[in-house]
């Protein structure tokens, strides 16, 4: 496969911050943001998280972190 970086558009940041909270990563990646990877998405919330300070249901990204193991 070949990927391109891109940067985040200001609306798939919008879309990542309301269904975070009640989707799994994998879950976003199929049904909200399928153009991103799973590993993009947790380090875009890794990035906000840093930025911003909590996202609103940290247990979710644990969650879904350990389905893959």
């Amino acid at each position: 496969k070949e990927y391109k970086k891109r940067p985040w558009s200001i609306r798939e940041r919008v879309m990542l911050k309301e269904h975070y909270s009640t989707m799994s990563v994998t879950e976003l990646q199929e049904k909200v943001l399928p153009s991103r990877t799973e590993n993009s998405i947790r380090k875009q919330v890794a990035t906000y998280v840093k930025e911003v300070g909590v996202f609103r249901q940290k247990e979710i990204y644990a969650k879904s972190k350990s389905t893959k193991q």
